[in-house]
């Protein structure tokens, strides 16, 4: 699949200077304009989605560690723009806000979506799904389909005749199918399901206490600290911690995120992740006054913060407290030895911080 990248058009009058228009990427106007915590600049999502996967540094300031998120303010100024249609010079007269652009051009290859939008906007033959390649402007695709009737019905019974054949095959197997279905159904017990009610908590395997050292070195330099992974339950999902010591998008906070990871079972489990994560930052003087968390994920939930993980290992973006607790109050109750300890229990995931 193509990647989607920045609106190809031109705006009805110059934009405002403040305004960033043009993805630093692929030169156009910004589509899903997001910023980056390094140096503030704004790329397409997709373009800078794409930076991240290939684990480069950031196109404009270079440097080699940062994130990025979806800058709301941004878009809603952007996509309120007049532009005129990318096929201005090819003579579309349309012009509208630039939120209105793709609906205009509907590039969308299903046939009966196909009907309305810019008569110059190149669409698949109705017919592409039985073998036809033809790609024409819209307002020419009336004349290809009559003058094509013959050869689209000799490619639908084609289709038909090769249709008819897999059904034959299926039938085939299916007698054999059938008598595996007991034991995949057997063997699929193993895989437990995710809750699927937004508040209950998943199950979370034991494991060692983790160790993060140089927690000042880490609040200096601003670099991010990732945990072993750990799993919601016995073949469940893949998860680990994301600590930001400096505070991501603030200076005063130690923050904390859930990051899905890739996992050996992904394929056997639900998506979009539903459920809820708890962590907590562990009174180190014996007392009982735990700093904790519930990461709740819901419909509410960005996709990128709970969808499954199919490139890298883990994902870009984390769903947490970007600010648990302040700097100033981590000693001497929470800070000791310059080190986070991070200790993982059944139920939840617990934050233990030392110096």
């Amino acid at each position: 699949m193509a990647t989607i990248v920045g609106f190809d058009c031109e705006f009805l009058e110059p934009p405002p200077d403040v305004l960033q228009t043009e993805c630093p990427v692929c030169l156009q106007i910004i589509r899903e304009p997001h910023q980056v915590t390094c140096c503030g600049k704004k790329y397409c999502a997709s373009c800078i989605q794409c930076v991240q996967d290939s684990n480069s540094s950031c196109p404009t300031c270079k440097a080699e560690l940062f994130h990025s998120f979806l800058d709301k303010g941004i878009k809603q100024s952007l996509y309120g723009l007049k532009v005129h249609c990318s096929h201005q010079k090819d003579g579309c007269e349309w012009t509208g806000e630039l939120r209105q652009l793709d609906e205009h051009l509907n590039t969308d290859p299903l046939p009966e979506t196909q009907l309305d939008g810019c008569p110059l906007t190149i669409i698949n033959c109705d017919f592409h799904h039985v073998g036809c390649a033809v790609k024409l402007p819209r307002q020419d695709m009336p004349e290809h389909q009559r003058e094509s009737l013959r050869i689209h019905l000799s490619k639908i019974a084609i289709n038909y005749a090769s249709l008819r054949e897999e059904m034959n095959v299926i039938k085939r197997e299916n007698e054999s199918l059938k008598t595996k279905v007991a034991s995949l159904r057997s063997s699929s017990q193993r895989f437990t399901a995710i809750p699927t009610k937004p508040r209950e908590k998943i199950s979370i395997q034991p494991s060692n206490v983790l160790i993060m050292t140089n927690f000042q070195q880490h609040k200096r330099d601003g670099n991010w600290w990732y945990s072993p992974p750990v799993y919601t339950h016995p073949w469940g999902y893949k998860i680990c911690l994301g600590v930001c010591a400096r505070g991501f998008g603030n200076n005063s906070h130690v923050s904390v995120f859930v990051y899905l990871m890739r996992g050996e079972q992904d394929d056997h489990l639900t998506w979009p992740l539903r459920g809820t994560i708890t962590f907590q930052l562990l009174d180190q003087t014996g007392g009982e006054n735990h700093k904790f968390h519930q990461c709740v994920y819901d419909d509410s939930v960005e996709l990128k913060n709970c969808e499954q993980v199919r490139y890298g290992e883990r994902a870009n973006s984390g769903w947490g407290a970007p600010t648990l607790i302040a700097h100033s109050a981590l000693k001497p109750q929470y800070l000791n030895r310059d080190c986070l300890r991070f200790q993982v229990s059944s139920g939840e995931v617990h934050i233990n911080v030392c110096e």
